[in-house]
């Protein structure tokens, strides 16, 4: 996620105009706002609901990085398709 200036919580940092506004710091607790975060993109994105994405966020490919090693709450398949060798893929 990042964090406007004034406050304000986008998804990430490409969305730098605030396309998409999960709330604001200055107002809500970061736990509510993350909360909010896991509804609006990480659920959709991992169970393939690729049109209940905020509409910024559709046709990005930024968000593929989903299912890396650091990711503590994996799900087989949701891997980028950059990551496998030719020879492993699903």
């Amino acid at each position: 996620m990042a964090v406007h200036q004034d406050g304000r919580v986008s998804a990430c940092a490409v969305d730098y105009d605030g396309g998409f506004i999960a709330g604001n710091l200055q107002t809500e607790s970061i736990a509510d706002v993350w909360a909010r975060l896991k509804t609006a993109m990480r659920e959709p994105h991992r169970e393939h609901r690729w049109a209940d994405l905020p509409d910024i966020c559709k046709g990005c490919g930024d968000w593929q990085v989903a299912g890396a090693d650091y990711d503590p709450e994996s799900v087989d398949g949701t891997r980028p398709f950059w990551f496998y060798e030719e020879r492993t893929r699903p």
